[in-house]
């Protein structure tokens, strides 16, 4: 039964030459990377791209795609994507890397040389050229002039991420106040914060925005002069635009893992000092904090002067 519904689905999706990629999951992050995978295959390849996905805003606008399919945390959907998995269609790809190890030791460990976007499509067995990955939101002018007007933000402002998913690993977090010491140095910036709720508000900065709308956190990213950040999905989401950004790297990942080409990236480190780099480990690990604690908020000031006209 299973190779016939195999065999029959991928008769019709090769003829119709659909692509179809779908992510579970509550990491907004990797279904965020899928937008930059969908550019370089669209740019490659002649495929009609379906998109399953639990965060479909971020895919909103993407005349890239044909059409795009919420995936809700519930029992249908869960069965389709079984189904999904059921069937290993050529044609129907899970952006998954299934060798991903859930446990200490992050899977990516591996695979040191490539980005986490290639990392995660390895099973679509495509040919893709990943040297230009870029992510990609796009806006409606309508919906730019709805943000304009609800937000009120400053004409120009530097933007700062303080707060870290410490559930995936604790190994990427500077410190709320050492991004506090930055503030406090560049008084003459009008800083704007984004984060979780349960973040540190900062002292001195002119919004702090919390919300749960992906749509709105974009756009307060791609408005920005640059950005302060933290590895993980803020930093992806603000590679989907050509803002300058400032990253705090902590040498849990290899920076292979996490470079755009081209993208106003400056990588902020002391992982050349750092004995387990890349470290990978999903637990606290020691050596990772001690690293961090060598980048100076002092340091940081300087580099962001150096690079910004402020």
């Amino acid at each position: 039964m299973k190779k016939i519904l195999r065999y029959l689905f991928d008769i019709i999706l090769k003829k119709k030459k659909i692509l179809v990629i779908y992510r579970f999951g509550q990491a907004v992050g990797d279904h965020l990377l899928i937008t930059g995978l969908i550019k370089l295959i669209k740019s490659q390849y002649d495929y009609k791209i379906f998109v399953f996905t639990c965060y479909p805003d971020l895919f909103k606008n993407n005349k890239k795609i044909e059409k795009v399919f919420k995936l809700k945390f519930n029992l249908l959907s869960s069965l389709l994507v079984k189904f999904f998995n059921f069937l290993k269609c050529e044609n129907i790809k899970e952006f998954l890397n299934r060798s991903n190890n859930p446990g200490k030791i992050f899977g990516l460990s591996q695979f040191k040389d490539i980005h986490i976007t290639q990392y995660q499509s390895i099973n679509f067995n495509l040919n893709i050229n990943y040297e230009n990955l870029k992510n990609e939101i796009f806006f409606s002018n309508e919906e730019k002039d709805i943000f304009k007007k609800k937000f009120n933000l400053p004409h120009e402002y530097g933007l700062v991420q303080s707060g870290g998913k410490v559930s995936f690993t604790p190994n990427r977090e500077w410190g709320s106040e050492n991004f506090q010491k930055v503030i406090n140095e560049l008084k003459n910036v009008n800083w704007v914060q984004i984060g979780g709720n349960n973040d540190i508000i900062l002292k001195n900065t002119n919004y702090f925005y919390y919300g749960n709308s992906l749509r709105e956190l974009a756009y307060i990213v791609s408005n920005s002069k640059f950005f302060l950040c933290q590895e993980g999905f803020y930093y992806h989401l603000a590679n989907a635009f050509l803002t300058k950004k400032f990253l705090i790297m902590s040498g849990f990942m290899h920076r292979n893992n996490i470079f755009y080409k081209n993208n106003n990236n400056i990588f902020i480190h002391q992982t050349d000092k750092l004995e387990c780099y890349p470290c990978y480990k999903l637990y606290k690990c020691d050596s990772c904090k001690k690293n961090l604690q060598l980048i100076k908020p002092s340091n940081v000031v300087q580099i962001i002067k150096s690079n910004i006209d402020i």
